[in-house]
């Protein structure tokens, strides 16, 4: 019977096998004990016949390792095998002990925790508990006697469900405010909010825009006609006293002195303009420009500041998160917010919103974001490779609010492929009240140095509107004082 070999596995020559008793004795006395010829023909049989009959049964053995893992049996291991390395369990620890999640029928609605349940937008169809009496009697244990916001604000805004609320729940565990301490306090510090009667109306899409509306329905109604976004505007009529009206809400009934400001809207020729002489302007910076730092950047003398910048799209949904990029601090005296976008539709909403909602003295387009999730999307870089929406964008958004406009860009897409020169007459033209140019391309993102002359010859082709030059490679004093952050050339 022929030995039985695995693959990979050679041949052992007859002429190299001997005996246990043969190695035995050489190992004992280191010499040959092979005699006569005879002995030698029989101990390579033998050998032979044990090396046969140990590759059958390693050969049964692995056969029958195989099939026990087919049929599931982890724990028979071949003997041949090596053994299976433990596998190292990675991210987060998912034997990790877990709260249970309470139904929301045990959950106090907002509108109650507020002290006014008749505010439930919901009504009967709630889902979450209106019963102050069962919430009371399920709420663990307070964990001790005196509430920090009470005591610092005159009044907490938890109400029956802060762990301190023994300090300041009264009788039908109302929630009691002290009224002098409330009073002595200033105003709020910080504006921009987004209010849960906003935020419904937001996320239900209740929020009327009737101005962007109308500009997009004369917008589409001039791409069909096979004309372009500028027939629509003219230097006589953005100045003249002829107003469309209907861009104007409908008229409100008043009672006491009548005015006409829901008759009458500002010509772009009378709207607020900003003052940018002698003024540094902190240019908006994501993920840096935060409220803590414009609030220092003030105290060193920033004149003009401005958020950072937020997605179009994610404001008009009612992202918080995106709505806290808007928070404005009292000792702002200018303030503007940056939105981004690729579409007129959601732009100009977006705009007309902000100017409704939130007190702002400037809305600014970010036209020179390099990141490619943005570009991609032809927002930021990409509006500069589509000058007809990029010119669609800002002529809506300058239609329908009555704060100034600006436009923050960089030179261009591709390096030593610069159009900015190119594209700032025709926001000139749309009544953008001024550009903020970054010197560098896209592909440069933050590195080199910033082509100041390039940026001075834009100024010369966007005059009258002023031009506003910036750079991020300022690390000390002194470049400060060759680099000028505001000029007009």
């Amino acid at each position: 019977m022929a030995a039985i070999r695995r693959p990979g596995e050679a041949h052992i020559k007859l002429e190299f096998l001997q005996p246990k008793s043969l190695m035995s004795t050489v190992d004992d006395d280191k010499t040959t004990c092979a005699s006569t010829e005879e002995d030698r023909e029989e101990t390579v049989c033998a050998a032979s016949a044990a090396v046969d009959s140990q590759s059958v049964i390693s050969e049964n053995k692995r056969m029958e390792s195989k099939e026990s893992v087919q049929h599931g049996d982890e724990n028979s291991v071949g003997h041949d095998q090596p053994p299976k390395k433990k596998q190292r369990l990675r991210g987060t620890n998912k034997k990790r002990p877990k709260d249970e999640k309470l139904p929301r029928s045990d959950i106090l609605c907002p509108s109650v925790v507020q002290g006014d349940p008749s505010q439930c937008f919901y009504g009967s169809n709630c889902k979450f508990s209106h019963d102050i009496q069962t919430y009371m009697m399920k709420k663990p244990t307070d964990l001790g006697s005196s509430c920090p916001n009470f005591d610092r604000l005159g009044m907490c805004s938890y109400g029956v469900t802060c762990r301190f609320a023994s300090a300041h729940l009264g009788e039908d565990n109302k929630n009691v405010v002290n009224e002098a301490l409330l009073q002595s306090l200033p105003q709020p510090r910080t504006y921009n909010h987004l209010t849960l009667d906003l935020k419904y109306q937001l996320r239900k899409r209740q929020l009327s825009s009737p101005r962007a509306d109308k500009y997009l329905k004369a917008l589409d109604d001039l791409k069909k006609s096979g004309k372009s976004v500028r027939e629509m505007f003219t230097n006589d009529l953005m100045c003249s006293d002829k107003e469309d009206l209907a861009y104007m809400p409908k008229r409100v009934e008043t009672l006491g002195c009548v005015t006409d400001e829901d008759q009458t809207q500002l010509r772009p020729c009378e709207k607020r303009k900003i003052d940018l002489q002698n003024k540094l302007f902190l240019a908006p910076l994501t993920t840096v420009g935060n409220l803590p730092f414009r609030r220092v950047c003030k105290s060193f003398g920033a004149d003009i500041t401005c958020g950072e910048m937020a997605m179009c799209t994610n404001l008009l949904q009612g992202h918080a998160s995106e709505w806290a990029l808007l928070r404005r601090h009292h000792t702002e005296d200018v303030f503007g917010v940056q939105i981004c976008g690729s579409f007129p539709d959601t732009m100009s909403r977006c705009a007309e919103m902000l100017s409704q909602q939130i007190e702002v003295d400037f809305i600014d387009v970010n036209v020179g974001c390099p990141i490619d999730l943005v570009f991609n999307k032809g927002a930021g870089c990409g509006l500069m490779q589509r000058a007809t929406r990029f010119e669609e964008i800002v002529r809506g958004m300058k239609s329908v609010i009555d704060v100034p406009l600006t436009v923050k860009m960089r030179t261009g897409v591709h390096d030593r492929q610069w159009n900015a020169h190119r594209l700032v007459p025709m926001l000139r033209d749309c009544g953008v009240d001024f550009v903020t140019i970054h010197g560098r391309s896209r592909e440069q993102r933050y590195t080199q140095q910033a082509n100041w002359g390039y940026i001075g010859e834009c100024a010369k082709a966007a005059e009258p509107m002023p031009v506003i030059g910036s750079d991020f490679s300022v690390c000390s004093r002194r470049d400060s004082s060759e680099i000028c952050l505001l000029r007009e050339w």
